[in-house]
């Protein structure tokens, strides 16, 4: 039977769970998310290396060449990236992936690409709805504000604009707790949802937020750490100058290329984590919605009829 209450760690934090319950199939997930960033972007890398070293000339073919790989290079990345939130959102479901290659291109990958199609519009429509209100305000008071009251009226729209960013914060919170759970449905029911992921969070829309919140907390502590990260190679190269005469130039090189690979590849790992722990709470949502569902439909015909 699913139990009914809310676990707010428990759906912040299915990340970490579901990974210390198959570490196996998380490892074999994240070096099949990495190695195609690392392969995409350092391809981009070495095709942009050499313009450093072209004349005029030869630097507007070469980048004539590299634009007419920019739209093939989009359209690739949406599908990788597309393929890439799917099999997270499958292994934090259900804490298996799909055989040998967990990052494909199928029937939940199409599903989940049609919510968030729906999904991306209705967050613009909502945003741009709140944001009109605030442009037709501002605009009044420039155009009724002279010159010698232009200070009062700069504060004015800048309090203005402060003023409308918790609601407009709220609301965007409030309908992603709402219709995110779609993405988890979708590929947990294997059918499109959109709207009708809504009772999902029903009755408890305050401890799902506080999931959300809390696991984009742990995203941020990550991503402090990633910036750390990215000033240890200019520690590495002072250290480097200062041993510099007790190395040699080949080692010297060799350790700063060594450990500025392996800084990237670190960089590359938590970057995909840090894409994959929201999806937490939309699984956790979505299987608790899921479960009680199945046990809605269990119990009537278990109920003995009266007489």
């Amino acid at each position: 039977m699913a139990e009914t209450r809310f676990h707010i760690a428990a759906a912040a934090f299915r990340f970490f769970i579901v990974a210390k319950r198959n570490p196996l199939g998380f490892l074999w997930l994240t070096i099949w998310s990495v190695v195609p960033v690392i392969v995409l972007y350092g391809g981009l890398l070495i095709l942009m290396v050499p313009l450093a070293a072209q004349d005029s000339a030869e630097h507007t073919q070469t980048m004539i060449r590299v634009f007419t790989w920019v739209p093939l290079i989009v359209i690739g990345s949406i599908i990788f990236f597309l393929s890439l939130a799917t099999a997270w959102i499958r292994f934090l479901l259900h804490g298996r992936n799909k055989p040998v290659i967990p990052i494909r291109l199928g029937a939940d990958e199409g599903r989940v690409f049609v919510t968030g199609l729906v999904v991306t519009v209705v967050m613009w429509a909502v945003q741009f709805a709140l944001i009109i209100p605030v442009m037709i305000v501002a605009a009044s008071v420039g155009l009724f504000t002279d010159q010698a009251g232009q200070a009062a009226s700069d504060a004015a729209m800048i309090v203005l604009i402060m003023a409308m960013y918790g609601p407009m914060i709220a609301v965007t919170l409030y309908f992603s707790v709402r219709l995110y759970p779609a993405f988890g449905l979708s590929v947990l029911e294997r059918r499109i949802f959109t709207f009708d992921a809504w009772p999902a969070s029903k009755g408890v829309y305050w401890p799902a937020l506080g999931a959300v919140i809390l696991s984009w907390i742990v995203v941020l502590v990550i991503y402090v750490a990633l910036l750390g990260l990215a000033f240890l190679p200019l520690a590495v190269d002072g250290y480097a100058d200062s041993q510099a005469e007790a190395l040699s130039s080949g080692s010297l090189i060799g350790f700063i290329g060594v450990f500025e690979a392996i800084m990237i590849v670190v960089g590359c790992i938590m970057m995909v984590w840090m894409s994959a722990i929201p999806f937490g709470p939309i699984a956790y949502i979505a299987e608790r919605h899921h479960q009680l569902k199945a046990m809605a439909d269990v119990m009537p015909a278990a109920t003995p009829s009266d007489g």
